[in-house]
């Protein structure tokens, strides 16, 4: 943060019977911190859980381990799900995952140390768009085919759980319960796995592979 500063030399653990003095400043000087810039260009609109590349521009020299994080609009802190680091020199285009939810988000410049954000630009998510298809009754512990539509970005997926999972649990559905959603299919084949608890009423969902949220869902029956 710019501002007027001290230097000071400190001695430590300087032994000593005076209270107050064991960690006596013996030296100082003055130092004022400047402001540095940055800037930070991507796209305007960018669908949630794609990557998008982030043109950006930092301090001239000497600078490591500042990063860009993509943060909801006026946030100081970054976004651990959606964050990229680069190191000076680089002038390429950083490469960053776009949160899944939809919303009004700003690309930010952080600054290290103190991770302050020095840029901003605008960037409106818009929620991804899938669509699942099972069977209207399945027989217990038997496999069978989901027809399923989407992006498929990285770590997306069509699980199948109890019909009344909170979708808020689904960070801990892996693909064992279903299969990953590959670019360019259509069809997956799931278990016998997920539904050989029993006869009930199930759901076919597709999940997200970044903060795993439920895009689709299609409930059926498994019957004995």
């Amino acid at each position: 943060v710019p501002g007027d500063y001290e230097i000071r030399y400190v001695m430590a653990n300087g032994y000593t019977t005076y209270p107050g003095m064991q960690q006596v400043v013996q030296a100082s000087v003055p130092i004022r911190i400047v402001s540095v810039g940055a800037t930070v260009s991507g796209p305007e609109t960018a669908v949630g859980g794609s990557t998008i590349e982030v043109a950006w521009t930092g301090p001239d020299s000497g600078w490591d381990n500042d990063f860009i994080s993509i943060v909801e609009a006026g946030a100081t802190k970054f976004n651990r799900d959606s964050t990229a680091r680069f190191t000076a020199g680089r002038d390429a285009p950083a490469t960053i995952r776009v949160p899944a939810i939809g919303g009004e988000y700003e690309i930010a410049y952080f600054l290290e140390p103190g991770q302050r954000v020095i840029a901003r630009a605008p960037l409106t998510v818009t929620r991804a768009v899938a669509s699942v298809d099972a069977p209207d009754t399945v027989p217990a512990g038997q496999p069978f085919e989901v027809t399923w539509s989407g992006d498929a970005f990285s770590g997306d997926r069509v699980v199948v759980v109890p019909a009344d999972t909170p979708d808020l649990k689904m960070w801990g559905v892996t693909p064992r319960y279903g299969f990953l959603a590959e670019p360019g299919g259509s069809v997956g084949t799931v278990g016998p796995y997920p539904i050989a608890a029993g006869p009930g009423e199930y759901e076919a969902r597709y999940v997200t592979g970044l903060q795993h949220q439920v895009l689709a869902r299609d409930r059926f029956t498994v019957v004995e």
